[in-house]
């Protein structure tokens, strides 16, 4: 992905009917997939009261996927030392889910986006980006 010209990164794809939460840019969505891994992993389950800060629209892709991988470091380590405890928490007032449930659901969403990511890469004349 560190291929990706500034200008695949901010290009916006061509909507007919545009929406104001369509996240359109990869900038964009890279930044939405990193919220998600932090809202429903760090602050729900791992219980963190203050994540990391950043603005990603002044980072270059080098500093992108530092982050992405900051973000997944602090989330396997987690995993990791948590292997063997049983993994279900309330989830609300009223019920309760297992983490197994979360890591999928961070996980398919993930590349929900990265699909988008190689689509918009694509028509931009790039090559797809591993991702």
């Amino acid at each position: 992905m560190q291929s990706l010209s500034v200008e695949t990164l901010d290009y916006k794809l061509p909507s007919k009917r545009p929406r104001k939460d369509s996240p359109g840019k990869i900038r964009r969505i890279l930044k939405h997939i990193v919220q998600a891994e932090v809202g429903w992993i760090h602050r729900l389950i791992m219980k963190e009261k203050e994540t990391e800060e950043y603005d990603i629209s002044t980072m270059n892709m080098e500093e992108i996927i530092a982050l992405l991988e900051r973000t997944r470091v602090k989330t396997v380590k987690w995993l990791d030392e948590n292997k063997d405890k049983p993994l279900e928490f309330p989830y609300g007032k009223k019920a309760s889910t297992q983490v197994a449930w979360i890591m999928y659901h961070v996980a398919e969403h993930e590349a929900y986006h990265l699909g988008q990511i190689t689509l918009i890469a694509e028509m931009n004349g790039q090559e797809t980006p591993w991702v």
